[in-house]
């Protein structure tokens, strides 16, 4: 088996993105997963462990700043989003167990909220963000538990 590679993906999310959840088949076996779709990143979560620790760290996370965070912020890829050949990078990551969070509110030097664990960094920049992360992991969540 080959080795892994260390992997530190960063994401700056600002305004409302695109989610989708759902469950998911490992080919025609009983094993079911969950994909969950948070702007450009999939996350396969093996076990509902997995789940429920992102969707606890993105609840923290919405506790600590939503009071904090700006409605909205200016983006600065969406000026160059319309330039022809514009392309933005996406990252499927795969999850088992529970994982451990950090979470930071904005404070002095930092205007964004960041919740982090060894692989992911997400640096939400505004309310919109927040509520759009905290949203699909309260979907996944809710669906980890329909299933039990």
């Amino acid at each position: 088996m080959s080795e892994p590679w260390p992997l530190q993906l960063v994401i700056d999310a600002r305004h409302t993105d695109r989610v989708r959840v759902r469950p998911q088949r490992f080919g025609t076996g009983p094993q079911v997963h969950l994909a969950v779709r948070t702007g450009p990143m999939i996350v396969y979560c093996l076990d509902s462990a997995a789940v429920s620790s992102i969707a606890a760290a993105w609840a923290q996370a919405h506790a600590s700043s939503v009071h904090l965070l700006p409605t909205t912020t200016p983006d600065p890829r969406r000026a160059a989003s319309s330039t022809p050949g514009s392309a933005w990078p996406v990252g499927d990551v795969v999850t088992e167990g529970p994982q451990r969070w950090d979470v930071s509110a904005p404070r002095p030097g930092q205007a964004f909220t960041t919740v982090t664990t060894d692989w992911l960094t997400v640096r939400v920049h505004d309310r919109e963000a927040l509520q759009t992360y905290t949203h699909a992991w309260e979907i996944g969540r809710a669906s980890c538990r329909e299933r039990v």
